[in-house]
């Protein structure tokens, strides 16, 4: 039996739908690690411990040739170490404490405040409320459930302990938050964590610690020692997986970080023909996709494909 013309030219949205949904679906989203590895030259606090291997066993040298691989190794490293969450708890006695903190302010929409262009190497630059002002003018309003990043430029000296914490005199300096934009993030209620490319959201010399105050008092936590060096995240548009050590009683822990971006090239690809009733935008489909699903390649097909299974029926109940 050959296909009838009409029957042939319903099935032509159709197939465009697969071939477009899969490019994008293969470029979307993308994601990217922006938390530091952790070695011996991990950076970490001053006066803390360090990142040791404490035991490391192998059997690679083992003299019985029948002896299967095995591996196994111990460390030791403090809490305000790498890349690490700071818990409310840490200056709020009623506050969360690391493994307290709510799954949803974990898998978060983030945004991006780029100040590298006034930093300029600058280690007494300070963030302003009114630099978040103008990025809200600019972006729109913080609705959702954000983790802000706060990029200084800071990340690039990662591997220059002496630079990263700009030691003089015995202080350390580098850029940071003003008590002023820490008490503008408290203020709103859909911000639930800070995140900085420094190794404090705190100016180096001083032990007041005012802008840790402020956000642990509204159970804000803070991400420190962000990689945000040669990454290419945009102003909004992207969501975060801030996975830390799940520490019972943790006022820090070790954080891996992965932001996943909405691809900006696959913008409105829509599909439409005389035949069908309704025009398809893919690329709204793929937009409204719960986050979860869009980690997975396999999660955003299948919810692309029961999204459209209403059309695609509809077409083809209507030729025999």
């Amino acid at each position: 039996m050959v296909a009838s013309p009409t029957f042939q030219s319903a099935m032509i949205p159709h197939c465009l739908f697969y071939a477009v949904l899969i490019e994008a679906a293969f470029s979307f989203p993308r994601k990217i690690d922006i938390g530091h590895a952790f070695n011996e030259n991990t950076i970490f606090w001053v006066g803390k411990s360090p990142f040791t291997v404490t035991n490391k066993n192998s059997s690679a040298g083992s003299s019985m040739p029948q002896t299967p691989f095995y591996a196994s190794n111990d460390f030791s490293i403090s809490e305000h170490a790498g890349t690490h969450l700071d818990s409310p708890f840490h200056f709020n006695k009623m506050g969360w404490n690391v493994a307290d903190i709510p799954l949803q302010n974990l898998l978060v929409e983030g945004i991006l405040v780029d100040v590298r262009s006034e930093v300029q190497d600058n280690a007494e630059f300070t963030l302003q409320s009114y630099h978040l002002e103008e990025w809200e003018q600019m972006h729109g309003n913080i609705t959702t459930t954000t983790v802000i990043l706060i990029n200084f430029g800071w990340a690039s000296k990662w591997t220059n302990k002496t630079l990263y914490f700009g030691y003089s005199r015995y202080q350390c300096h580098f850029p940071k938050i003003s008590k002023e934009a820490a008490e503008w993030i408290a203020n709103n209620e859909n911000i639930v964590g800070v995140g900085v490319d420094t190794a404090s959201v705190d100016y180096g010399p001083n032990d007041d610690y005012k802008v840790h105050k402020v956000l642990s008092r509204a159970n804000i936590f803070n991400l420190e020692n962000v990689n945000l060096n040669n990454v290419d995240l945009p102003a909004r548009g992207f969501s975060l997986i801030i996975m830390p050590m799940k520490l019972s009683e943790g006022v820090a822990a070790p954080c891996r970080i992965i932001a996943i971006i909405k691809e900006e090239n696959v913008q409105n690809i829509t599909i439409s023909t005389v035949d069908m009733e309704e025009t398809v935008n893919v690329t709204k489909i793929i937009n409204n996709a719960p986050c979860h699903l869009k980690i997975d390649f396999n999660c955003l097909i299948m919810w692309c494909l029961i999204t459209f299974s209403r059309i695609i029926g509809y077409n083809l109940l209507q030729y025999d």
